[in-house]
């Protein structure tokens, strides 16, 4: 399993590392970094901090710089924001462009989109493209809007 992970790590052109906003968040990316750095060869790193509290960003993004940079690693960061839409979300079975596409947590995930937009599927077995495609047919569940795409 670890093979396979060093595996695509060295492959990727880019690599997001998801941490928790906190001392155990900070702590685990410093370990797992240390455990995959010679494995990421070319890629551009985007570390993304998960569930932000609102009251804590500023010094908890300037807290995860000063780990990014004591790391030596050359990156972009994200940081998403704790959102009530998202549990209204999964309570309802909607989409967060249902539910909020202005709240905080949309715009965030969408620069994480952003980000992460150059990937490209180019293994035939693992294309989900027509399966994407299939769930973008309207209604497809009972909470979609009318005229949302469900």
């Amino acid at each position: 399993r670890d093979g396979i992970a060093r595996l695509a790590l060295s492959s990727a052109t880019t690599v997001a590392i998801v941490v928790r906003p906190d001392p155990v968040g900070a702590a685990r990316l410093v370990q797992d970094f240390s455990d995959i750095s010679s494995a990421i060869v070319q890629a551009k790193i985007v570390i993304i901090l998960n569930r932000m509290p609102r009251s804590k960003a500023g010094h908890v993004v300037k807290e995860f710089h000063e780990v990014c940079n004591r790391l030596a690693i050359t990156y972009s960061m994200i940081a998403v924001p704790e959102d009530s839409c998202v549990g209204q979300m999964v309570r309802t079975a909607s989409t967060m462009r249902e539910v909020s596409n202005g709240s905080r947590a949309f715009r965030a995930l969408s620069n994480v989109a952003d980000e992460l937009g150059g990937f490209q599927n180019d293994d035939s077995v693992a294309n989900v493209g027509p399966l994407v495609k299939l769930f973008r047919i309207r209604g497809r569940h009972a909470n979609a809007a009318a005229g949302g795409n469900g």
